[in-house]
């Protein structure tokens, strides 16, 4: 029986945030990052962070005093 899963090579936090991130969660970090953003809060809790996909969104849209 052939091993499937030993045929897939490369890192796959890489692979993920480059082929999965745009498909799944790039337009969701965007609208969050919108939304928390014209809240004008000083202070966000990001949890399940993962490859940072979120957080590259929210540090861009919010004023570089906020802390993520």
């Amino acid at each position: 029986m052939t091993d499937i899963y030993s045929a897939f090579t490369g890192n796959i936090p890489e692979n993920y945030d480059r082929y999965l991130g745009p498909i799944f969660f790039h337009r969701c970090a965007e609208d969050l990052a919108a939304r928390i953003a014209a809240g004008q809060t000083q202070q966000v809790l990001e949890i399940a962070a993962g490859t940072g996909i979120a957080t590259r969104y929210l540090r861009n849209r919010l004023p570089n005093e906020t802390h993520i």
